[in-house]
């Protein structure tokens, strides 16, 4: 898959850098693709699903708190 029409919405520093090094992590809203819909590759999940904003913030996983900032930054 290769987007085509993208913005960056946010970026959060790996809050633990002794445990995974020194990162940025950068999101970036796409909004037009080519080369089918999203599909998982690799293990790290096990589902892919659209959520709308609001209840994906209230997700009980989220990887990092800072993940709800930066998905408000897309209404």
């Amino acid at each position: 898959m290769t987007p085509l029409v993208f913005r960056e919405v946010g970026a959060v520093i790996e809050p633990t850098p002794q445990v995974n090094g020194a990162v940025v992590y950068h999101f970036f809203a796409v909004s037009a693709w080519a080369g089918g819909e999203p599909r998982i590759v690799g293990d790290e999940h096990s589902e892919i699903r659209w959520f709308s904003i609001d209840a994906a913030c209230v997700l009980s996983d989220l990887a990092l708190p800072e993940y709800t900032t930066i998905l408000h930054k897309l209404t």
